[in-house]
């Protein structure tokens, strides 16, 4: 067990108990994360704050709380398993194994909306895309706004 600080020590350092493992999954997440960027997932990464409190709970600063590659590491493999879990609901729902699984799916983009985010991307950030053909085109406008 490793808490998020001391595994992104061995993932910046390359050092520390069971360097090689913690480093072969950075890298495999790092692909993963990769292309579902790829793939159109945004990324709606907004800053996370700490407090700081004294002995009594009551609160003496606020400081940012730094998203890292430890933290990416996880968030992959927890996406990873809960795609996971859900196909294997639907697929045992299919089979009849079990009555229903309960599951967030997402719907299709409506392609008006999204033509109609590019019109306001077209004000706001410059992008020249004629029209949104799929929603990754729109979610690269989006992450390219955001920074991401």
């Amino acid at each position: 067990r490793f808490t998020y600080e001391e595994a992104q020590e061995v993932i910046e350092t390359g050092k520390g108990d069971h360097a090689d493992v913690i480093k072969l999954l950075q890298s495999i997440a790092s692909i993963w994360r990769e292309e579902r960027f790829q793939k159109g997932a945004i990324n709606f990464e907004a800053p996370e704050v700490q407090f700081v409190l004294d002995k009594d709970g009551v609160p003496l600063d606020i400081i940012p709380k730094v998203q890292k590659e430890a933290n990416w590491l996880i968030e992959e493999y927890m996406l990873r398993a809960n795609t996971s879990v859900a196909r294997a609901l639907d697929v045992y729902t299919k089979k009849k194994l079990i009555p229903a699984g309960v599951y967030r799916d997402h719907d299709v983009p409506d392609m008006a909306k999204l033509e109609q985010f590019r019109d306001s991307a077209l004000k706001l950030g410059g992008h020249k895309l004629k029209k949104i053909d799929k929603p990754e085109q729109a979610a690269k406008i989006l992450n390219d706004f955001l920074g991401s």
